[in-house]
């Protein structure tokens, strides 16, 4: 279980900086776009990841960088 956790540390440091590099990008409007791949990007994995833990397995974001091992 612990290791699911990091995951999921993983995977929230990963979308912030997704959601802060959108805000960067917003001074070239490009940055709504990005805001929102990460947001869809984002439920859909911690739907996933909700999933696979109810049925016991382990799940690991695909895009999700790896600070914590």
């Amino acid at each position: 279980m612990q290791d699911q956790s990091k995951e999921a540390i993983n995977w929230a440091i990963t979308a912030f900086l997704g959601y802060l590099a959108g805000m960067i990008l917003m001074m070239i409007l490009i940055g709504l776009l990005v805001i929102l791949a990460v947001g869809i990007t984002h439920i859909v994995v911690c739907i996933l990841g909700a999933l696979n833990a109810s049925k016991g397995t382990r799940y690991r974001a695909p895009f999700a960088v790896r600070l914590l091992k």
